[in-house]
């Protein structure tokens, strides 16, 4: 049996953040698995800092294996999209056998 192996995207949200929403919702519409975060939660705190001395000054910050981003930014979401496409194995054509219960 093969294992499902997914791509990690994190969003780094803010609180009523639009281009938020934007990139959640493109990566809704294409089926891609993600996971959030909420760049004001004080647990989040010392990683805010770091994205700040990064460079980043916009939310979302959005991260994949391969980059990392700040705001929306259609092709960079697109190419995490095709990345994440690319690193899914799925299992397909499985049969299960065994005895038929009658």
């Amino acid at each position: 049996m093969e294992s499902e192996q997914i791509m990690t995207i994190t969003v780094w949200e803010a609180p009523g953040c639009a281009q938020c929403s934007m990139v959640k919702k493109k990566l809704d519409k294409e089926d891609i698995e993600y996971q959030t975060k909420d760049l004001s939660d004080p647990k989040h705190l010392a990683q805010l800092e770091r994205f700040r001395d990064q460079g980043y000054a916009q939310a979302p910050i959005v991260q994949t294996p391969n980059e990392t981003f700040a705001g929306y930014n259609p092709a960079k979401v697109d190419q995490a999209v095709t990345q994440a496409r690319s690193t899914q194995v799925h299992t397909t054509g499985a049969e299960i056998s065994g005895p038929s219960v009658t």
